[in-house]
């Protein structure tokens, strides 16, 4: 995959080709990023030119016997394959959960149905034949392999006009019209016989905003308007206002939006494109590009290989045809992996654990040391689970896979087997994909931060220094408290419910920003009876009096409408701050919860929202249409750009947070405080509140205050004065961010 496309239109734009080629003749090309192929640490996946794959794997001491065994599906022949310290080991002749493991690394995009396997093509190096023998045992059967996508060729003409031309060989060009055209009947204009070359402009809004993302995959869609990176030789600020605007006029409004002195732009450069300028086309994001072409897939190329299959072809192989290896590629890997026990990793490390295997598969192995337990020091930790249920049934599941039976009689060193499928990414063994895609996420929000900070630092050069009664002036804060209404949220002891301690808290942190900065606050709730006065009783009584400040408003009937009303309020929150002429990074959302965990839990926690997590589009449709907010701006979904950059931005604020608790002895989790997501083995894997993932605010955070099953952290919850001095230490943590940005 090339990098150009990382974090881009992820259903498409990942299988796109690697140069761009110009009418003009000029050409743009970058280096192919190559696909990380390891496969634990001894693996490796190798294709040659001609698309012929084996596994290499490295002896490192094992026999010949042994790796036979687990990797052939003859093991007898492993001598064969054998040179040296080295196994070399031919497709065909791999186990099928090892055929299956390599499938999936090779063709991440690829899916099973029940009409049978449908490939696309990310490898310039394949061909008809080759998929066929790779899927099905023979290479002739490739005539039954049926094309189900199209594809596009990507062009700049000398007056700058993008088109996009398409083979007419096996294209139904009435369902081509019908799919990509705004006015269906222009195709006869388009047809140039042997291929039909379209406009862009004359393209539906998705395909149009697929050509752009293809040409410009560094740009960064916001909510107050598009970041465009200068990436050919041949733009200009007349072109790009064309491109994404719809009219070449607008190029001194860019120019403006942009703080530009000269008329000129250089690669590399970033030019503003006010949202109110935009094309409908040039707002769409790549989960909105992915919903809008998902029944006509159009692959976008930039130049022609007529001779062989393109990048981003679609076949569909029938499932009669598909070799029985295939079926375990429904699973995923971490199913491939239980089929073949997890055995190439054992044997690695990552401290303090050790991952090896038995005849029940494989397992991270962890010895337990004097005054640790089970719930806490091994399966919370492990496995990133936090709920009580959960926590309850993994320690279940792994004390039997332990050869144990009672929790409280676990000898000091014992040896505490832990199934690999069940680690959280970090604790994954080294090459498992879990664990690569969290450490590709970390690196790359670690490169936004460090971006993010040059550029704070420059701007805080050149900007005067505030008197100290001007804390916060320009600075946005949205305010949630969760639950509320007929929904109390977490129930503790002795009357303790979630929503009215945090809501307390959110009414402590209202007023000490008025008391003493200069920041903007809005609120999405208010208590009809006590308004947004804080309580000085221990325990506050659950008045059910809570309603949403919506247009008109909600009085927090259920759950799901108020979970998504306050995001959609918050976002209107966030367009009115814009418009009254706040910088967009100046804005912060937090929503205060208190979580509801296993006993054994102490402390805040505080979720920001990973990239990878919060993919995705949602459209209100006709559900919630009588509220004023969500009729402003109905579907809502972010650039990855756009995510990775809120993700650096929300971890950077969740830490100065955190450093300030600690600082107010206000109680942190020991381990890992900060977290991008929640896991759920039950149900909905690993996922981002909805609260966060469709929030506008570039910095958001959801703060679980502490655990209202935890003795020590209820007690705080009835204090106020604890509530204060949690409140108090929000605000120092805003002012902190904010002066060190």
């Amino acid at each position: 995959m090339s990098e150009r496309f990382v974090g881009g239109w992820s259903a498409l734009a990942t299988l796109l080709a690697v140069a761009i080629w110009l009418v003009t003749d000029s050409t743009f090309s970058v280096a192919e990023e190559a696909r990380n192929l390891q496969i634990g640490a001894v693996a490796e996946v190798q294709v040659s030119p001609q698309f012929s794959v084996s596994l290499v794997i490295q002896r490192r001491g094992r026999s010949v016997q042994e790796l036979g065994k687990h990797f052939l599906a003859r093991p007898q022949h492993a001598s064969r394959y054998t040179r040296r310290d080295q196994m070399t080991i031919p497709f065909p002749a791999l186990s099928d959960p090892y055929k299956a493991i390599v499938a999936l690394r090779l063709f991440p995009e690829d899916s099973l149905s029940q009409d049978g396997l449908e490939h696309v093509v990310t490898d310039e190096r394949e061909n008809v034949a080759a998929i066929a023998r790779f899927f099905t045992g023979s290479p002739a059967n490739a005539g039954q392999m049926r094309r189900t996508g199209t594809v596009g060729e990507v062009s700049i003409t000398r007056n700058h006009e993008i088109l996009v031309t398409i083979g007419k060989e096996g294209v139904e060009t009435g369902r081509l019209a019908e799919a990509v055209l705004k006015d269906r009947g222009r195709i006869r204009e388009f047809d140039r016989g042997a291929t039909i070359v379209i406009p862009a402009d004359a393209m539906k809004d998705g395909y149009r905003a697929a050509v752009l993302t293809h040409l410009f995959f560094s740009d960064v869609i916001r909510e107050d308007s598009r970041r465009h990176v200068v990436t050919l030789t041949i733009e200009s600020l007349s072109r790009v206002s064309l491109w994404f605007t719809g009219t070449g006029e607008n190029w001194p409004l860019l120019k403006r939006a942009s703080g530009k002195r000269s008329n000129d732009v250089a690669k590399g450069e970033v030019i503003v494109i006010p949202r109110n300028l935009l094309g409908s086309w040039a707002l769409m994001t790549e989960e909105d590009i992915s919903e809008e072409t998902r029944d006509y897939p159009l692959a976008l190329t930039s130049r022609s290989r007529r001779n062989a299959v393109n990048l981003g072809q679609r076949f569909l192989i029938p499932k009669r045809l598909l070799s029985a290896w295939t079926t375990l590629m429904e699973k995923g890997e971490d199913g491939a992996q239980d089929a073949a026990k997890w055995y190439v990793y054992w044997g690695t490390r990552n401290p303090p654990l050790v991952y090896s295997g038995d005849r029940l598969g494989g397992y991270a192995g962890y010895r337990l040391q004097r005054g640790q337990a089970l719930y806490s020091d091994v399966v919370i930790r492990f496995t990133g689970v936090v709920e009580v249920a959960e926590v309850l049934h993994l320690s279940e599941v792994v004390l039997r896979r332990s050869g144990f039976r009672d929790p409280r009689k676990l000898p000091v060193n014992a040896l505490i087997k832990i199934p690999i499928g069940l680690l959280s990414p970090e604790w994954r063994p080294e090459g498992d994909p879990a664990r690569l895609a969290e450490r590709e996420e970390d690196t790359a929000v670690a490169r936004v931060e460090e971006e993010i900070r040059v550029e704070k630092a420059e701007a805080r050069a050149a900007e005067p220094v505030r008197p100290r009664g001007e804390a916060l002036r320009g600075v946005t804060i949205v305010l949630d408290a969760g639950h509320g209404g007929h929904d109390p949220g977490a129930l503790g002891p002795r009357g303790l419910t979630e929503n009215e301690v945090v809501y307390d808290i959110m009414c402590r942190v209202m007023r000490q920003f008025a008391q003493r900065t200069q920041a903007i606050v809005y609120v999405t709730i208010e208590d009809a009876q006590t308004g947004h006065t804080p309580s000085e009783r221990a325990t506050i009584p659950d008045n059910r009096e809570e309603h949403l400040l919506t247009t008109p408003k909600y009085p927090n009937a259920d759950v799901v409408t108020s979970a998504n009303l306050r995001w959609y309020l918050a976002n209107s929150y966030v367009r009115r701050a814009i418009k009254t002429g706040a910088d967009l990074e100046q804005v912060v959302f937090t929503s205060f919860h208190a979580d509801a965990l296993h006993p054994s839990m102490q402390g805040c926690m505080v979720y920001v929202p990973s990239a990878r997590h919060s993919k995705g589009r949602y459209s209100a449709g006709t559900r919630y249409a009588i509220y004023q907010e969500v009729s402003e701006r109905p579907t809502v979904s972010y650039s990855y750009n756009e995510r990775l950059r809120s993700q650096a931005l929300s971890s950077g604020f969740a830490d100065a947070l955190c450093q300030r608790l600690r600082s107010a002895n206000v109680g942190v989790h020991g381990r890992k405080p900060v977290r991008g997501y929640i896991i759920r083995r039950s149900g909905g894997g690993e996922w981002v509140p909805a609260i966060l993932k469709y929030n506008a605010a570039p910095t958001k955070i959801l703060v679980e205050i502490g655990n209202i099953r935890n003795e020590n952290d209820a007690a705080n919850m009835r204090d106020p004065a604890w509530r204060e001095r949690f409140a108090s230490a929000y605000v120092d943590a805003v002012i902190s961010y904010f002066s060190t940005q």
